[in-house]
């Protein structure tokens, strides 16, 4: 009973790992190098989050740009239907004197 609660023996492959994982950190150009990765991936975390608040603030900018387009766009044609009735208007009242004056000529 007591074999049972005790744990399994290591495989070879998980010795040898470990052995492996003990030499890797024996050595300082390895430790350095992984602080150096870990700082590296901190940066790149960091520039990641960075481009993407940018992007969504550029997405957001273009949607608003493009309703002012629109909203451009109704005012130029609100106002070109506006000059043409007023142009109408004008030929209308130039008319009127016209036939005014003539009527007041003879």
């Amino acid at each position: 009973m007591s074999s049972a609660s005790s744990p399994p023996p290591p495989s070879l492959t998980t010795i040898d790992a470990l052995l492996g994982l003990v030499d890797f950190l024996a050595s300082p150009q390895n430790v350095a190098r992984v602080k150096e990765l870990q700082s590296a991936e901190v940066a790149a975390k960091a520039a990641e989050d960075a481009a993407k608040k940018q992007s969504d603030r550029t997405i957001e900018l273009m949607k608003d740009h493009r309703e002012n387009v629109a909203a451009h766009e109704k005012a130029v044609a609100q106002l070109q239907a506006d000059q043409a009735a007023l142009k109408k208007q004008q030929d209308q009242l130039a008319r009127k004197l016209a036939k005014m004056k003539e009527a007041e000529a003879l």
